[in-house]
């Protein structure tokens, strides 16, 4: 499947324990149903899907901190948005009957543009949202295309017990945030942070191919 061209489409990913997105995977489009995108609380935006008899129903709901004016870049960090503290910016995904009481998260905004009425225009907008409000849990990962096409590189985080013989394996999800026209690749190494290589890990590298859908 290829999109050429602006699109509107919700992409979904949960990882198995997420409660939102109940730990599948799935793709909505502007054929599947209307897409509304408005304003709300002071600044904030409310992107709004629904199928026409409303067995799926969805909506991501994002704010910056201290009532600032959303613009491209990285927000972490990110609370529940209807209480996010005035520091920190907002997040809320929820749908087919099922939210967080308390979220965690971060978003990526590459593109947002408004027309001359404050409505919003086009739209790229990228996710994780953890119902557990701790980071190392279960994550809801997705994308929002309004008007836009931008495909995205993602990566989860992981982690895995370091024993003191022998060794384990820790994994970690790799996604492309939509299908392409093209196959994609993207090249990756291992560099030390809290874990030093040949002490705590084996250093690695290599490529990833994401075929074509």
């Amino acid at each position: 499947m290829a999109f050429a061209g602006a699109q509107t489409i919700l992409i979904l990913n949960s990882q198995p324990g997420d409660w939102v997105g109940g730990g599948l995977q799935q793709t909505f489009t502007a054929a599947d149903g209307p897409f509304t995108v408005t304003n709300v609380g002071t600044g904030g935006l409310q992107v709004s899907f629904h199928t026409p008899d409303y067995s799926h129903f969805w909506y991501v709901m994002l704010g910056p901190p201290n009532s600032r004016k959303l613009a491209t870049g990285q927000y972490e960090a990110a609370q529940t948005f209807a209480i996010h503290a005035p520091t920190h910016p907002g997040l809320d995904v929820f749908g087919d009957g099922r939210g967080c009481n308390i979220d965690i998260g971060r978003f990526f905004l590459s593109d947002i543009a408004f027309n001359a009425d404050g409505s919003v225009s086009r739209l790229a907008l990228d996710f994780e949202q953890h119902c557990t409000g701790a980071i190392i849990g279960p994550a809801l990962y997705g994308s929002v295309r309004f008007n836009k096409l931008v495909p995205r590189l993602a990566i989860g985080g992981g982690s895995a017990m370091k024993g003191n013989v022998g060794t384990s394996d820790g994994q970690v999800i790799v996604s492309l945030s939509m299908p392409g026209s093209n196959t994609a690749t993207v090249q990756y190494t291992t560099v030390d942070g809290s874990a030093l290589a040949g002490k705590d890990y084996l250093a690695t590298s290599g490529t990833i191919t994401f075929p074509l859908v």
